[in-house]
């Protein structure tokens, strides 16, 4: 009996060894078979794994690349949303425009009016435009991009080709309508021009969408520099030029003279072309070459006034230190007192009276680039971008107050020249010169001239020998309405005759 006991417990132990063995065995499997499934890669396309399998086998980066895309996809649709919005308010307006008229949007300053009243006819398919005597002479392919800057020239070409513009001596065109063909057809006063109404719809949409881009000078702006000439012949033209007006364009500027030019061709084929240049906020006489050759010839009497300057800078950079000190002797004695042939007088109001009243300054002066703006500056010697500058001046009236009128004569031609000699040697600021002087200097004369105080400096006078002709031209530009009322104000003779 006890053996078969013994026999029996053995049999157990090795009953429960051999099932804990399989167990073991069983469960080792399984976790071999778990580590190999999450190794492998998740395929989206494997459609007999449960979605519960599937969520168990997507990798971390996976899920979060899948929440990315998500949240791009919605920052998109809400940015087109906003984009569609946008549009539709833009479309409104346009309908609004072509629908209702343009007077309501224009004082609204969604777009800038055309220069002049459109007429349509009584179907509507044209628009009537009178040429008037600012108008006339011009190149008819000039005069529609003036009217239509959004028409590109080779895109007027096709619409004269294909006869589409016409032309009459009557507004209703009944009579004597005729086509335009020929780009190089002038038009004449009085004459009415029809253009497609199409066009005229094209451009107050585009004046919408962009109303800083197409910019057209009004007929009144258009006379104005007409009437600005003060000489003219077959190689000069002088102009009074406003203030206010930049002779070229620059970032910001929507209008300036060069813009302007084609309206000054007179009986030329070709505008006439800038020699010199004046300040924006300058008034006066701006001199143009009507051609070539007097535009080349007139440039070289500028350049003139600079030469033997720039020639006394080359040698100095020869001569040795004792010749440079016996220059500088002789320089002071011998300043450039030639003018070649040109003498420009201007005229200006100081905030101070100089001392002493009459005088001439030479201090070099150079540019700077102070806090991100260009500015100039004195020095007290040449070289190193210093250019050499000359102004004789001579106060006409002074006041107990201390302002004063003045008469500045430069002999060279630098930026900024009258206006940093004023300011930084004569310790006088032309009056409304803000970048120079400093505004406390004419806080006294805000009661006086007003709150916007414009830049008091007038190009007055300029004396020159023509250039073909050897003729002496005299010639003198009366100052501008807001100029002459301070000189007024101020109780200052603006009939003197100075030399």
């Amino acid at each position: 009996m006890n053996k078969l006991k013994s026999l029996n417990i053995i049999f157990q132990n090795c009953y429960i060894n051999s099932v804990y063995i399989t167990r073991c065995y069983a469960f080792g499997k399984r976790i071999n078979r778990n580590k190999i499934d999450s190794e492998k890669k998740y395929n989206p396309n494997d459609r007999n794994k449960s979605l519960r399998g599937i969520r168990k086998s997507i990798p971390k980066e996976h899920t979060i690349k899948l929440t990315k895309d998500i949240k791009e996809q919605e920052e998109k649709r809400l940015e087109d949303e906003q984009n569609s919005k946008k549009k539709n308010r833009k479309n409104k307006k346009i309908e609004e425009f072509i629908n209702n008229g343009s007077d309501n949007l224009y004082n609204q300053g969604v777009a800038k009016p055309l220069e002049h009243e459109e007429i349509y006819t009584d179907d509507g398919k044209f628009i009537i435009h009178k040429i008037t005597s600012e108008n006339s002479e011009m190149r008819m392919d000039r005069w529609i991009k003036n009217q239509y800057p959004i028409l590109t020239h080779s895109f007027i070409c096709k619409l004269l080709r294909e006869g589409v513009i016409y032309k009459s001596t009557s507004m209703s065109g009944t009579s004597d309508k005729m086509h335009i063909n020929e780009i190089d057809e002038r038009t004449v006063e009085g004459t009415w021009i029809f253009i497609p109404s199409t066009i005229s719809r094209d451009q107050k949409i585009a004046d919408i969408k962009e109303p800083k881009k197409y910019v057209r000078l009004s007929p009144e702006e258009i006379k104005g520099i007409v009437d600005s000439v003060l000489y003219k012949d077959s190689d000069i033209l002088v102009i009074n030029k406003p203030p206010g007006l930049s002779v070229q364009g620059g970032t910001g500027l929507n209008k300036h003279l060069d813009m302007m030019l084609s309206h000054l061709k007179f009986d030329n084929a070709d505008p006439p072309k800038l020699i010199h240049r004046l300040d924006r906020d300058t008034s006066g006489i701006l001199i143009l070459g009507r051609n070539r050759k007097s535009t080349a010839l007139m440039a070289d009497k500028f350049e003139l006034k600079l030469s033997r300057s720039t020639t006394r800078q080359k040698e100095k950079t020869t001569q040795t230190p004792q010749k440079k000190k016996q220059a500088k002797k002789e320089e002071e004695n011998e300043e450039l007192e030639e003018n070649n042939g040109i003498v420009k007088t201007y005229w200006a109001l100081l905030s101070n009276t100089p001392t002493p009243k009459e005088g001439r300054i030479r201090a070099p002066l150079k540019k700077i680039v102070e806090n991100g703006k260009e500015k100039v500056i004195t020095t007290l010697e040449t070289g190193d971008g210093a250019k050499l500058a000359i102004t004789e001046y001579k106060v006409i009236q002074s006041l107990l107050s201390n302002q004063c009128f003045i008469e500045l004569t430069p002999e060279t031609g630098r930026t900024h020249q009258l206006r940093v000699h004023c300011a930084s040697i004569l310790k006088s600021p032309i009056i409304g010169d803000y970048k120079y002087g400093v505004a406390g200097d004419f806080q006294s004369l805000d009661k006086i001239i007003g709150n916007k105080i414009p830049l008091h400096l007038h190009a007055r006078r300029v004396v020159f020998t023509h250039p073909l002709t050897n003729k002496k031209i005299d010639i003198v530009a009366p100052l501008p309405k807001t100029l002459q009322e301070s000189w007024k104000l101020m109780g200052f003779n603006t009939n003197l005759k100075t030399e």
